[in-house]
């Protein structure tokens, strides 16, 4: 990434001043190959030099230059290529679903309904909880009456038949007793104690 932004800062850096560049370039050579030589043979052979080397390095550095300027321009080409071929599949990217987004989708959706159902669940079985203390209670009582009447019942005939009998042995019933069987086998006879 780092490479990119350097090449893209050089390629603009070189694009706003090229002309700044070139004519640099070309007036630092003109300097050196115009300075005068100390000799006048010197001075004639660098001048013969500077008028064969000028057209012919110059028209050299024009080449290497445009075609530098070439390179850049082809670069750029690429580099805008690339910048559309990824806004591309960023837009793709962001009109379809990936599996991460269907995914997350999935466990929101099972973790939503989860919920409603444990929610739905506790409400049922704070109900249920009511009803089943209710119905107990209900139960309970009807088992309880159940019980007592079946334990009175038995404990009542136990208790009455034990009091009877004290009662029989002590002889409170003696007098009932005579009567009932004096009235039953005199039929219609009148008593002993009506005669007296």
């Amino acid at each position: 990434m780092e490479k990119f932004a350097l090449g893209n800062i050089l390629i603009n850096f070189y694009q706003k001043f090229r002309r700044v560049i070139f004519i640099f370039i070309f007036s630092t050579y003109s300097l050196i190959i115009s300075y005068p030589a100390a000799s006048s043979i010197q001075h004639e052979q660098a001048q013969a030099s500077v008028n064969a080397r000028p057209s012919n390095e110059m028209q050299k550095f024009y080449d290497v230059i445009t075609e530098l300027e070439n390179t850049i321009q082809l670069q750029s080409e690429v580099i805008e290529e690339l910048k559309m071929t990824l806004d591309a599949r960023k837009t793709s990217q962001k009109n379809e679903m990936s599996f991460e987004v269907w995914a997350g989708l999935l466990l929101a959706s099972s973790a939503l309904l989860l919920t409603i159902i444990g929610i739905g669940i506790a409400l049922l079985s704070v109900f249920g909880y009511r009803k089943l203390v209710k119905k107990s209670k209900d139960v309970a009582e009807k088992i309880s009456i159940k019980v007592a009447r079946e334990t009175s019942k038995a404990t009542a005939n136990e208790a009455t038949a034990a009091e009877l009998v004290r009662l029989l042995e002590a002889g409170n019933f003696d007098k009932v007793i005579r009567e009932a069987i004096e009235s039953i086998s005199l039929r219609g006879v009148s008593r002993l104690d009506e005669l007296e």
